[in-house]
């Protein structure tokens, strides 16, 4: 399963088993569109940062339900984004996924 935000892809699926890991995550820049390194991982900073400042209220909505998750962010721009930028597909991703799968 997947949300698209305009400028992130989200893959998601659910976790059966009982693992200790409540959730795992991972973050991704294709090479094809940022062939500099520095680049991808700039991007891939700015997504692990934005997610941590937004996740602790997601993770917790998902341990009430007893939910556990493993989630993609895949950065599909094309251009050289800003934090606000990513910040507000991050904020767009958990909306949708809130909606869609009635975590709030």
């Amino acid at each position: 399963m997947f949300v698209n935000t305009p400028k992130i892809k989200i893959f998601y699926s659910f976790q059966s088993n009982d693992d200790f890991v409540i959730s795992q995550y991972g973050f991704s820049v294709a090479k094809k569109s940022f062939p500099k390194a520095t680049d991808r991982n700039k991007i891939k900073r700015l997504l692990r940062e934005s997610w941590r400042l937004h996740k602790n209220g997601f993770v917790e909505q998902l341990i009430q339900k007893n939910q556990k998750g493993i989630f993609w962010f895949n950065y599909i721009g094309k251009e050289l984004p800003s934090f606000q930028d990513i910040d507000n597909s991050i904020q767009a991703f958990i909306a949708i996924f809130e909606s869609k799968h009635e975590i709030n």
